[in-house]
């Protein structure tokens, strides 16, 4: 039961009070994931600095990321906070977002992944759900950042490996 959240909630919880004096004027932040804690379903973001390398061509990339939240989206309530976050190095590659539109996609499917998230078996129609979320996901972070998403949500994704057929 989604209890009304919407995915434009979820991202908004970045913003309520105590949350987001966390969240810095310049900071990137992630797009939300799935994740748990203490038994609760959460909502998982990195933040991240962009540098500007070229102000004439607005040339940017991203720094490693700096935080880790999961909060519980529900009550509003920051449950995991972690400011000193090392991630493995990565290297940021062009991603190629000129073909479908994989936001709206991650988008449309967040909170029904959510809804059966970390079940013990999935039906064959949450199965492509979750294909299709995950697909969305890495087309438009590319493969880089997705390990960036595995270490936000390590829980969710050794969930995913549980329950997804192996290939």
């Amino acid at each position: 039961m989604n209890n009304g959240l919407t995915f434009e909630k979820i991202e908004k919880t970045l913003f309520v009070s105590g949350i987001e004096e966390l969240v810095p004027d310049g900071e990137c932040r992630s797009l939300p994931i799935i994740g748990k804690v203490d038994g609760k379903i959460v909502d998982c973001f990195y933040l991240s600095v962009i540098v500007v390398d070229d102000e004439q061509s607005n040339a940017v990339h991203f720094e490693a990321p700096t935080a880790i939240l999961k909060i519980d989206t529900t009550n509003q309530q920051l449950l995991f906070y972690d400011g000193q976050c090392k991630f493995h190095p990565f290297e940021m590659k062009g991603i190629d977002l000129t073909g479908p539109d994989y936001y709206e996609t991650y988008k449309s499917l967040y909170v029904p992944v959510r809804e059966f998230a970390f079940s013990v078996s999935l039906t064959a129609q949450q199965i492509d759900i979750l294909s299709s979320f995950l697909n969305a996901l890495e087309s438009i972070e590319g493969s880089a950042l997705m390990s960036v998403y595995k270490e936000t949500s390590p829980e969710f994704f050794i969930w995913v490996k549980t329950v997804l057929p192996k290939e």
